[in-house]
Order: C-alpha cells, then sequence, then structure tokens
C-alpha cells in the first residue's frame, strides 16, 4: 500500500505541470467564484437595472452555478447536508410559516409580499454562495485561495474608495455617490463637505465598519498556521485605516471584540507568545487610537469616551436613541413572539422605507441594532436563528478543528458579527455572503491546506496513515 502510495503521489505531482482538463476546469471555477464575490463588492450600487426578482450583481453567479448542474466533470466527492444547511433552510421555512400565520391571523399587521421576496431573495442568494462553495471543494483543481482572494481584491477597492471620500481626493464625495443606494442618496451629504465619514462601496459608513474588520479577519486569517505575507500586512494596514475613516462606533466594538477573542484562541491553542504579542499591539493601538480622537477632537468619539458635556449633541443622544429603539422593537416583539411581525420593511401602513435599514410595523424611525430588530420581525425564530448561526461560526473555537486552514477566519468573522450587532443592523448586507462562504470552507473536514485538499487523501483509498502521507 506504501509503494501504491509513492506511486500515486509523484503521477499527481507531473499533473501539477501538466494539468488535466478537469483540473483546468477547477482552476477556472477557482476564478470565476471570486470573480462573483468582487463583483457584489465593487458594482453593487453601480449597477441599477431593473430586472424582476434579479439583483445585477447575483446574475454571475447563478450562472455558475447553472454551469456547475451541467457539467459534471472533475468531481471527487458529492454535496452533503450538513448543520449550515440545516441552519439556514430551517429559518427561511419557519419564517414563511410565520409569515403566513402573522398574516391570517394578524391583518392589521402591513405584510407585503414584495418584503417578504427579498427577505427570502437575500437569504437564499447568500446560501447559493455556500452551496457553490461546497461544490466547488468536490471538483478537481479547485483553489479556495484564489476566491479568498478575489474578495480581498473587492474589499481592498471598498476601502481606497473609502480613504478618498475621507479625505475628498479627487472629489471623491461627489462621484462616489453612485454606490448609494438609490433610496438614501437624499440622505449622503457628501457634497457639502462636512461629511467625513468613509463609506466605500458599501451603502453606508456603518456596513463599511463591519466589512472592513471583516476583511482585517480574512487578510490575517492564515496566520495561526503560518507567518503572513509582506502584502497580507499592506492589506492589514489598508483595513484598519479604512476602519478608522469610518468614525464607526460600532465597528471599533466589532474589532475590539475580535481582538480580545483572537488573544484567547492563541492562549487557548498555546500559542502563547504570539497571543502576548497580539495584546500588545492591541493595547499600543487603543491607547493611540484615543490619543488621536482627543488630539483631533472628533466628537463623535470624544462624546461617548468622556461623556456628554454639550446639551443636544447627536452623537450623545444616538446612544440613548439606540436603547429606545430595542424598547419599542421588544414591545412590537411581544405582540407575536413566536414569528414577530413578518419580514417588512414599513414605517407606517401604506409607506415603505428601505427594507435593510427601517424599522418594522409601528415604529416610526430608524432602527440600529440587530437583534430587537431581528425579534420585531421574526420574533423567537429569528433570535434562535442568530444565536446558532454565531454559535456555528464560534464553534471552530474547537481544538479538533483550529487545523482546518480557514476555521480561525470564521471564528473571527463570527465574533465582528454578533458584536456588531449591538449597534448596528448587519444581517442582510452582503457581510452574510461572506459568512456562507467561510462556512463552507471551514466546515470542510479535508480542506487541509489553503489551496486545496490534500493530494494523498483524495487519491489513496484506506492504508496506513502514514503511508498516505509519505
Amino acid at each position: 500500500m506504501q509503494t501504491q502510495a509513492i506511486e500515486l503521489s509523484a503521477a499527481e505531482r507531473l499533473r501539477t505541470f501538466l494539468p488535466s482538463l478537469d483540473d483546468r476546469k477547477g482552476l477556472l471555477l477557482s476564478h470565476l467564484v471570486g470573480i462573483c464575490l468582487f463583483i457584489e463588492f465593487t458594482l453593487e450600487y453601480v449597477v441599477k437595472t431593473n430586472i424582476p426578482l434579479t439583483p445585477p450583481t447575483s446574475i454571475p453567479i447563478r450562472l455558475v452555478g447553472l454551469w456547475l448542474i451541467i457539467d459534471r466533470g472533475g468531481r471527487i466527492g458529492r454535496l452533503r447536508f450538513g448543520a449550515w444547511d440545516w441552519i439556514i433552510i430551517s429559518f427561511i421555512v419557519l419564517a414563511t410559516i410565520g409569515t403566513f400565520v402573522t398574516a391570517s391571523a394578524y391583518p392589521g399587521v402591513p405584510i407585503d409580499f414584495e418584503d417578504f421576496r427579498r427577505f427570502v431573495g437575500v437569504m437564499a442568494g447568500a446560501y447559493l454562495y455556500y452551496i457553490i462553495a461546497k461544490e466547488g471543494l468536490n471538483r478537481r483543481g479547485f483553489r479556495p485561495d484564489i476566491t479568498i482572494n478575489w474578495l480581498l481584491a473587492g474589499l481592498a477597492f471598498s476601502a481606497m474608495v473609502g480613504l478618498m471620500q475621507a479625505l475628498d481626493l479627487f472629489h471623491a464625495r461627489q462621484w462616489s455617490l453612485i454606490y448609494a443606494d438609490r433610496l438614501m442618496e437624499n440622505t449622503r451629504d457628501f457634497d457639502t463637505g462636512n461629511n467625513s465619514f468613509a463609506s466605500g462601496t458599501a451603502n453606508w459608513w456603518t456596513t463599511m465598519a463591519l466589512e472592513m474588520v471583516v476583511a482585517f479577519g480574512l487578510a490575517f486569517g492564515p496566520t495561526f498556521r503560518r507567518n503572513p505575507k509582506w502584502w497580507e500586512w499592506g492589506l492589514g494596514m489598508l483595513f484598519m485605516a479604512g476602519l478608522i475613516a469610518t468614525q464607526s462606533r460600532g465597528g471599533l466594538i466589532g474589532l475590539g471584540a475580535c481582538a480580545i477573542g483572537t488573544f484567547l484562541w492563541y492562549v487557548y491553542h498555546r500559542r502563547y507568545v504570539v497571543a502576548t504579542i497580539i495584546a500588545a499591539v492591541f493595547i499600543t493601538g487603543v491607547s493611540i487610537w484615543v490619543f488621536t480622537v482627543f488630539a483631533l477632537k472628533i466628537e463623535k468619539f470624544t462624546v461617548s469616551l468622556a461623556g456628554e458635556k454639550v446639551r443636544g449633541s447627536e452623537y450623545g443622544q444616538s446612544v440613548a436613541g439606540r436603547f429606545q429603539q430595542q424598547r419599542d422593537l421588544m414591545r412590537i416583539g411581544m405582540k407575536q413572539p413566536l414569528f414577530g411581525t413578518g419580514p417588512n420593511g414599513n414605517l407606517l401602513p401604506g409607506n415603505a422605507a428601505p427594507f435593510a435599514i427601517w424599522s418594522p410595523y409601528a415604529h416610526v424611525g430608524a432602527t440600529d441594532t440587530m437583534y430587537g430588530y431581528v425579534f420585531a420581525q421574526f420574533g423567537l425564530v429569528g433570535l434562535s436563528f442568530l444565536v446558532v448561526m454565531q454559535g456555528y461560526l464560534l464553534a471552530f473555537f474547537r481544538r479538533n478543528t483550529a487545523h482546518r486552514p480557514y476555521a480561525f477566519t470564521a471564528f473571527f468573522v463570527g465574533l465582528a458579527f454578533t458584536f456588531h450587532g449591538l449597534s448596528e443592523f448587519s444581517l442582510y448586507q452582503r457581510t452574510f455572503i461572506v459568512m456562507n462562504v467561510l462556512a463552507a470552507y471551514a466546515s470542510a473536514p479535508d480542506l487541509v491546506s489553503e489551496k486545496g485538499k490534500a493530494i494523498f487523501r483524495r487519491i489513496v483509498k484506506g492504508g496506513p496513515r502514514g503511508a498516505a502521507l509519505t
């Protein structure tokens, strides 16, 4: 068996120089999935063509899925229904049942089919990335690292646009409005010159803040297994600058939680030197940031750090306003605690507002936190979904999964999503797509390197473990 393994390994090494058609198709698939992610993060708010039931930026990934259904060559495995599938599909099904129950039992609740359709489209669209990422791992020649690099390129582009907005380089505050959601263009007053918040290619600066934290985790995710490369250090600094330029307090909360979680990760896995370096860098960074905030007199942060001294400050009021929002949303959710009011985006009956931004039934004004909003819309079903989904990603903290190349990144992004949700709503945003991709990569037990499956585990069936690794 050992001799057979050696012969197979030699043949497989030869194939790396003379790749087969299936290997080339797997490599092409890696790039196509990555390009689809790149399009999501660069063109989502640029392409504004109205296509029924189809967001324009979702067309590429659907075409890739259609190709995978037609082409069955080069498969080395099959899709298996796992925990993540149960989490997403169960939530969609239960939310659908709850919507019909609420519409039937409480006719006064303004449930609109268009709101429901958009909810299912957002959830299913992100889940499609999970399915295709899992199928990609079953194709010869597929390279997960290529997909992630395309994603990093899209996030880097967003960070550069955000920095130009913050500094108003090349009049970015005017032309970058092409990235604003059509329903929010009137509220993004970049042309006054007073708004220095960076939002990049996202529809709002708080959305970009979470994406920058996620990007930071993607850039440094492999560090548990190897040292960062020079370009990963460069991307890390770019993403950190982009996060600071958003001036988002929720983003800083998320980054702080991720820093503490990373420290605990390395301590738990007995990497004490790295844990000490991370703690020192984080403490130094926070000290520099606090000094910079007060030196530049950035009111948005000084009010939060020093306490409100000027009565009526909009930033001090926003903190109190969030508590009031949660009380209102909890009151709404308690009327239908099991299923909530349904996925609606109405300020008042007949007055439709942006689906992912404004409040559900009977609450007038913006909502910012995720948990109260989900409880109002989906009740205990929605809260259970958040807990189980976040728990799934945070569970990669375990020792028996730490060796997987994308386990730390999935854990990091799960932390960012969990804590950023305390101050901002992010369930329907682009980060949810990233979470689906990482769930696919991190959960694959035979993905033993960033570049794909181990050659010998794919070829050799049975035999001593040592022989397969010779």
